[in-house]
């Protein structure tokens, strides 16, 4: 199937693709379809979910396209509406979205009682957005070799009590292990997507997984070089080949802007301050526009093909307000494809977008 899949893709579409260790991507038209995966279920439907960006140097997200965006055409023919009932599944049903917030708990913030409310306040609005579209775990770090997790995922009713509880002798380590932070929560990023495969029914939805990492600190790396703790080269390698989005926010002065800039490679704001005080709300408003865009270019197409024999080829064709435009194309067997599909999708794939 992959074989027929790539000859008839190349030769309609004259696609580059691209392959990497946990997803694969295809460039068409204007568009990159990261993270794609396509795929066939009984009784009769036909899927492909992907992550939409712009063909360009910033691959931004193409967030919260419709129904109205999608074309479907099996054999080059539109697909009926009344027999197939295409759809644009909502992205909440069709993946799972996780993001773990850090935050700086160094002797440079909790030395200062104001900032540190400041920034742990900031945070608990921050985090309340967030955990309206993702499942939110919050941690903390320090100078230590290790982030400590303060809030686990699976309790976003939990939050705002989690907030509660951060005082001024958490940080543990006056000194500011910046690197490793990072590390560590990419890390533990790669378990909860490790895990949610191991629990899914089926390999086939190994991809329908987003994690994010939104990242505050108010100072530089202190901790040094070696052992556990990476370059500066090395952490900004781990975060440029990760496939999960990673923002970060830092306060202007203290920061370093360069640093921040590079390893918030989906996002990236510095907080002013005034008088002592932290700007901190249009930074962290900021971050959450790139979160937003980025948790709602998440797209699962869905249709029930009438197909109840032979080789069919999918086609759909995506176009946004801009003009934007491109295409994917598939072939899929319907040998085993049966009736009930229609009486299934409201159920298993309700429309949103």
């Amino acid at each position: 199937m992959m074989g027929a899949w790539y000859r008839t893709a190349l030769a309609a579409l004259a696609a580059v693709w691209l392959s990497g260790c946990e997803d694969e991507s295809v460039i068409t038209g204007d568009f990159i379809l990261k993270n794609l995966h396509r795929s066939t279920e009984s009784p009769a439907f036909v899927k492909a979910s992907f992550r939409l960006v712009t063909n360009d140097e910033a691959q931004s997200p193409v967030p919260r396209l419709t129904a109205m965006n999608f074309r479907f055409l099996d054999d080059n023919e539109p697909v009926s509406t009344d027999e197939s009932q295409p759809r644009v599944t909502n992205p909440r049903t069709a993946f799972t979205f996780k993001t773990l917030i850090l935050f700086d708990v160094s002797g440079s913030v909790t030395a200062r009682k104001d900032r540190f409310f400041q920034m742990v306040d900031s945070g608990r609005v921050l985090a309340l957005r967030v955990a309206e579209q993702s499942d939110v775990a919050i941690a903390v770090f320090d100078g230590r070799d290790d982030i400590e997790i303060v809030h686990a995922f699976g309790n976003n009713a939990g939050i705002t009590e989690s907030f509660a509880q951060l005082g001024i002798g958490i940080g543990q380590d006056a000194s500011t292990n910046l690197h490793g932070a990072l590390t560590h929560a990419l890390g533990r990023l790669d378990e909860e997507r490790s895990r949610f495969r191991s629990m899914i029914a089926s390999a086939d939805d190994e991809n329908l997984f987003g994690g994010a990492l939104i990242a505050f600190t108010d100072g530089t790396h202190r901790a040094g070089v070696g052992g556990d703790i990476p370059s500066r080269d090395e952490v900004l390698t781990q975060v440029r080949d990760s496939d999960h989005a990673v923002f970060m926010i830092g306060v202007e002065g203290e920061s370093d802007p360069s640093f921040i800039q590079e390893a918030g490679k989906d996002g990236f704001a510095l907080a002013s301050s005034t008088d002592g005080a932290l700007l901190l709300g249009p930074a962290f408003d900021e971050i959450f526009t790139s979160f937003d865009a980025i948790s709602n270019s998440y797209y699962q197409v869905v249709y029930c093909s009438p197909r109840r024999a032979g080789r069919s080829l999918f086609r759909l064709e995506i176009n946004d307000e801009t003009g934007r435009q491109g295409s994917l194309e598939f072939e899929y067997t319907a040998g085993d494809f049966s009736g009930g599909c229609l009486r299934e999708i409201d159920v298993r794939y309700p429309e949103g977008g």
